[in-house]
């Protein structure tokens, strides 16, 4: 009798062990498909992936040499390594001020570029792109209800449009985001309507010229004049750096305890934590080391995450520094 209850008891744990380990594969499967929430004050932050693209490693990583970068960035036969299209959902819920809203940052290249644009620059949507990442968060394009754009690059602002036809790409462009306000630096606007030699294949309009009228969609279209911060929403500001081009807006959030940031291309891998690590296509470059040392000791000081636009490897974490002094990657956060 004994025996028989120390065997019923025996296949009671396995029972229940059973039972934990199909609950944890469980979440860690909700996990991978939604990714996890950072809660900062009324902001649920989550990681939107639009895609991957591939570009000229010597022109990320500018002057230093490729047998220094090429350590932890992997290049193909064209020199060029792989690099993720990263933004942000921030969902805020309603309350008794005002409604709900659904913002994105940045929204990734898009898909109606033609077939050469995507073999040069080695884009794949296959995996994510903004309409697949959205309906993981059971949302629509129209569900949107703000769009904080860093800049007007192509692989930041290229999502804004797609092809009303999508197999026809003679088709006309149309609003991905239909009931969105676009938030965006004036002087980035500009900038972008009127590039120099050394921007201009990045500033493609046609992912944005469909916001040019006015009495259009140009109605949504909110322009900035931020001289140093400026505050869109309560806990959500955008600060002005122009090392990387002219009027882009890095994205913080914080609230008495915890903050983040999203500084777009001035960091856009965690290789580029060294100040300077600086690529290529930065217009300013000495602008955009003081403004990097600006933000990664502000971030070393409040114990910030700092969110990597492009890095393939990691999607977010603290800064620290060494005992040099150095500033290093810290603690992985995840999104």
């Amino acid at each position: 009798l004994r025996r028989r209850r120390r065997g019923g008891s025996c296949w009671r744990r396995v029972l229940i062990c059973k039972l934990a380990l199909r609950c944890l594969l469980d979440s860690t499967r909700r996990i991978c498909e939604f990714g996890s929430v950072i809660q900062i004050g009324s902001f649920q932050i989550t990681e939107m992936l639009y895609g991957s693209l591939k570009l000229d490693g010597g022109a990320m990583f500018g002057a230093v040499p490729k047998a220094i970068w090429a350590k932890t960035n992997l290049a193909d036969d064209l020199n060029r390594i792989d690099l993720k299209m990263r933004g942000l959902l921030i969902r805020k819920p309603a309350d008794s001020s005002e409604p709900g809203r659904n913002i994105l940052v940045d929204c990734g290249v898009g898909s109606h570029w033609n077939s050469h644009f995507k073999e040069i620059f080695g884009v794949d949507l296959a995996q994510t792109s903004v309409t697949s990442g959205l309906m993981r968060q059971g949302l629509e394009p129209e569900d949107i209800t703000d769009v904080i754009l860093t800049h007007l690059h192509f692989d930041h602002a290229g999502g804004l449009s797609r092809l009303s036809e999508p197999n026809n790409p003679e088709s006309k462009r149309v609003a991905m985001f239909p009931n969105a306000r676009v938030y965006l630096q004036r002087r980035n606007w500009e900038n972008a309507h009127e590039p120099n030699e050394k921007e201009r294949a990045s500033y493609r309009r046609e992912s944005f010229e469909i916001y040019d009228d006015s009495s259009g969609l140009g109605k949504n279209l909110k322009l900035l004049d931020t001289s140093k911060e400026e505050v869109l929403f309560h806990g959500l500001s955008v600060e002005i750096s122009n090392g990387h081009t002219l009027g882009l807006q890095i994205i913080r959030i914080q609230d008495e305890n915890r903050s983040l940031v999203y500084p777009a291309d001035l960091i856009p891998t965690i290789s580029h934590i060294r100040p300077n690590y600086i690529a290529a296509y930065d217009c300013q470059p000495l602008l955009a080391i003081a403004e990097k040392k600006k933000l990664l000791s502000r971030a070393v000081e409040e114990n910030t995450i700092v969110v990597y636009e492009h890095c393939p490897k990691v999607s977010a974490g603290t800064i620290v520094r060494d005992v040099k002094g150095n500033f290093q990657h810290g603690k992985e956060e995840l999104l």
